[in-house]
């Protein structure tokens, strides 16, 4: 007779490496990354047209902040696809910790934007793809393992 939990007892559902768990926080983050690339190049057209070239830089910049603050929460993900749930939850704290002076310095280096046009665009472009880069990491946690409490 087997040792531990009884024959055929259902594992865990946030059992390390298992299949249903690993691949959907993933895919959920690159889904993300799509859009705000095509919320970016959305933005980067109509600035264009509307405020000329200076506009179009500042939202492609702004784009670019969005694009790499979601690539920290790929990157995240796929470290953490493995991992317990608490393992996880440190991971998605350090990654919250990664992004913020990579913002930080962002602005920093973007504060001699000098047009109004420029800054209007990355100021919108960089919202935009942050407020959906929210929705997206929203999507991540939810569809995320639970953790499995006895009770």
């Amino acid at each position: 007779m087997p040792e531990g939990p009884a024959a055929g007892a259902a594992e865990p559902a946030y059992a390390p490496g298992r299949s249903a768990w690993t691949g959907r926080p993933e895919r959920a983050a690159l889904v993300g990354m799509a859009w705000v690339a095509a919320l970016g190049a959305v933005c980067v057209a109509g600035f264009s047209l509307g405020g000329g070239g200076d506009a179009a830089v500042g939202a492609l910049v702004g784009a670019g902040l969005a694009l790499a603050v979601l690539a920290v929460t790929w990157v995240t993900v796929r470290l953490g696809r493995r991992s317990g749930p608490r393992e996880f939850a440190l991971l998605l704290v350090a990654g919250y910790g990664a992004k913020l002076p990579v913002v930080v310095l962002a602005v920093l280096l973007l504060r001699g934007l000098v047009g109004e046009d420029e800054r209007t665009a990355f100021g919108v472009t960089t919202g935009l793809g942050v407020l959906l880069g929210v929705v997206v990491e929203a999507a991540v946690v939810t569809r995320t393992r639970a953790p499995y409490v006895e009770t």
